[in-house]
């Protein structure tokens, strides 16, 4: 098994290379009555090559989605401060009208009661649009985080899989010295 894909077929990912890793160990020669098996040398280290190579734009596309989660949570929370603003300033506007029309009307008492009455159910609901708006944002921004979340587990998963299968470098040999 030769661990250099066809032409016009390219490693892109680490988890593609780690497949490829696991394919060759997977069908190396067993030594007999042991766990060990024997593989090409030379290929092996190509594919550790190829994820060093591989890594940097795995962790770039992390780092893209990480951005992309950041930039999702600052339009949320833009779009709740608009909200909000838009909410008060409904609440503000209704607020000025319900003055307006008790100054104009006779009766003071039913006209201060009316207003008030509006303005509270104004803001009231201006509130509960502007609550209703931030619950939604936070679990669009939850539920984004989320599947980030999931994903770059499972890339750290299969990257810890790949570094436990290699196997460990052999000790430096000390030099012998001549004298």
């Amino acid at each position: 098994m030769s661990a250099t894909p066809p032409p016009g077929d390219e490693l892109g990912t680490v988890v593609d290379i780690v497949d490829t890793l696991e394919e060759l160990v997977g069908g190396a020669r067993r030594l007999p009555f042991t766990p060990s098996v024997v593989v090409n040398e030379e290929e092996i280290l190509e594919l550790v090559d190829r994820i060093r190579v591989a890594l940097p734009d795995d962790l770039l596309t992390a780092r893209h989605t990480l951005d992309e989660r950041d930039q999702i949570l600052e339009r949320a929370e833009r779009e709740v401060g608009e909200v909000t603003a838009r909410a008060e300033e409904e609440a503000a506007r209704v607020v000025r009208e319900a003055q307006a029309q008790a100054a104009s009307l006779v009766d003071e008492h039913v006209i201060v009661t009316t207003a008030t009455e509006q303005a509270r159910a104004a803001v009231r609901d201006a509130e509960q649009h502007a609550a209703a708006q931030r619950t939604a944002a936070d679990d669009y921004a939850r539920e984004v985080m989320q599947r980030l979340e999931e994903q770059l587990e499972r890339w750290l998963g299969t990257v810890r899989e790949g570094l436990h299968s290699l196997p460990q470098p052999p000790a430096p040999r000390a030099r012998r010295r001549k004298g």
